[in-house]
């Protein structure tokens, strides 16, 4: 009962602080359309985006037809559901793999956390500094493959402690980055929208996740857990060669705004 109290009132705290704190951006929200309308140019590297954004009352351009960001949601759908059938069955896992109890996947879990808040802290913006973007995600969706399949085959603790480093490594590196360009991908009066349907995605992940884990699990073999995950992410890391050729390596280039008014 406690942990699901202390939950409640956590979303409650954060329920409040948004309703009151957060105001609305959203331009069709918040724009006079009769008295503005002004030209938002936001140029980006290399990229096949519309450079030119007109607000205009009422159009706002589907999400769904922009390749990039189809190949960009298709890339991220993957991801998550592989992600959610890990994080919802990892516990199931070293107990039927390891012989693990609740304190020790505890513990596991919690040095995942310490890992990924020191990489983040010391080590990511010097990769990414020096890879860019897009090759930093590369490197953390290729991991992924590798990693997946080395937890299918693991025989001992110090192993699963390994691997689940190497596992957050692969999140840190790719997923933030990777949910970065499907914002980026798509008109700015649609970033709400996308930024929905991406947690949308996670929910979902949050429903399969369990279902697809552990049926995996009731296999004799559990070693089809991590083979099935890492095929999984052989699609994410597919895609990131097309991604790749978005442009959104800006390291040497300056993503302006300039607003200015149309011409009557």
């Amino acid at each position: 009962m406690g942990p699901g109290i202390l939950s409640s009132i956590l979303a409650g705290f954060t329920l409040t602080l948004t309703a009151i704190f957060l105001k609305e951006t959203l331009p069709i929200k918040t724009a006079n359309y009769n008295e503005i309308r002004k030209e938002i140019s936001i140029p980006f590297a290399n990229t096949d985006l519309v450079n030119s954004v007109n607000i205009n009352a009422g159009v706002i351009p589907s999400i769904w037809k922009n390749n990039q960001t189809v190949i960009i949601f298709v890339q991220y759908f993957f991801l998550a559901i592989a992600a959610g059938v890990f994080q919802t069955t990892f516990s199931l896992f070293g107990n039927i793999r390891l012989n693990l109890n609740p304190q020790a996947i505890g513990l596991l879990l919690s040095s995942m956390g310490i890992f990924q808040v020191i990489f983040r802290a010391f080590f990511f913006n010097k990769i990414r500094n020096h890879f860019g973007d897009p090759k930093t995600a590369m490197l953390g969706l290729g991991s992924y493959i590798l990693a997946y399949f080395l937890l299918g085959i693991i025989s001992e603790t110090w192993h699963l402690v390994l691997i689940l480093f190497y596992i957050s490594f692969s999140g840190a590196t790719s997923r933030g980055i990777t949910i970065g360009f499907l914002s980026r991908s798509v008109d700015f009066r649609n970033q709400g929208k996308i930024m929905g349907i991406s947690s949308s995605v996670d929910n979902i992940s949050q429903i399969l996740g369990p279902l697809i884990g552990g049926l995996l699990l009731s296999f004799p073999n559990s070693y089809l857990f991590g083979l099935i995950l890492s095929f999984l992410s052989i699609m994410p890391f597919v895609l990131s060669f097309q991604v790749l050729r978005f442009g959104f390596d800006n390291r040497n280039v300056s993503i302006s705004t300039k607003i200015k008014p149309f011409e009557t």
